[in-house]
This record gives structure tokens, C-alpha cells and sequence, in this order.
């Protein structure tokens, strides 16, 4: 069984160097995350973070109290968390998608009240994976 974590965050980047800052976390976040054996995906809609990850529960739980010091997030919260059969990220380190428009609307905080929800952002981020 592997550890699964889903979160939301708020964004702290604004402006125009906003998008280089990610660029820059990403890059960092894929070699820490291949050194703990985490995989996972990222979605950057400008105002929010989402983030599935993957792996051993210690070293999501390492890179999750990371996350929740880190000056570019705000009001970090885990909308789901627990075993998974298997990963859904295996081949990437940290999938990532940047500002997508149509996406803003999955993650307002009003859609994190229904169960499905989570399933459906999951799903999502699984055909990015694939895509990319």
C-alpha cells in the first residue's frame, strides 16, 4: 500500500515573476521528491495550489510540514489522505500543470465540501500525467 495526500493551498505569488517562482519549485520539488521515492502532481491556478502525493507516509508527512512553512502557500489544507492500492503518478517525481484557466473552477473552496470532488480532481490530474 502506498500514502496518498491531497491539498489545496492558497497562492502567495502574485505578479508577473509568480510563474517563475513555480517554475523554480517544481524544478527543486522534483529532486527532493525522487531522493524521498515520492511521486506526484501539481496544479498552479494562479490564486491555489492542488497537490497529490504519493509514497511513504513519513516522507509525505516530511515534505507536507515543508509545504505548510513555505512562505508561497497560505492556508494549507488536506482535503484527503490515506492508503491507495497503488500510485497513479509512478512515472513522474512531480507532474505539473501550470495556470490553467478552465481548471480555476475546480478549485474553488465551496466544490471541497462534496466527496466527489476529490475524485473527480484526482482523475483530472491523472490525464495531465498522462498527457505531459
Amino acid at each position: 500500500m502506498v500514502y496518498a495526500l491531497l491539498y489545496v493551498s492558497q497562492s502567495n505569488l502574485d505578479g508577473p515573476g509568480g510563474l517563475g517562482a513555480v517554475k523554480d519549485m517544481v524544478a527543486a520539488a522534483r529532486l527532493r521528491n525522487a531522493s524521498l521515492g515520492v511521486t506526484g502532481a501539481l496544479i498552479f491556478a494562479e490564486s491555489h495550489f492542488v497537490q497529490v502525493l504519493e509514497g511513504s507516509r513519513e516522507a509525505v508527512d516530511e515534505l507536507m510540514r515543508s509545504i505548510e512553512r513555505d512562505a508561497r502557500h497560505r492556508d494549507v489544507r488536506i482535503v484527503r489522505e490515506g492508503a491507495v492500492a497503488a500510485r497513479r503518478f509512478s512515472g513522474w517525481s512531480l507532474a505539473y500543470a501550470g495556470p490553467p484557466a478552465l481548471l480555476g473552477t475546480l478549485l474553488l473552496p465551496d466544490r471541497e465540501q462534496d466527496g466527489e470532488w476529490a475524485d473527480r480532481l484526482i482523475a483530472t490530474m491523472i490525464r495531465f500525467a498522462a498527457a505531459a
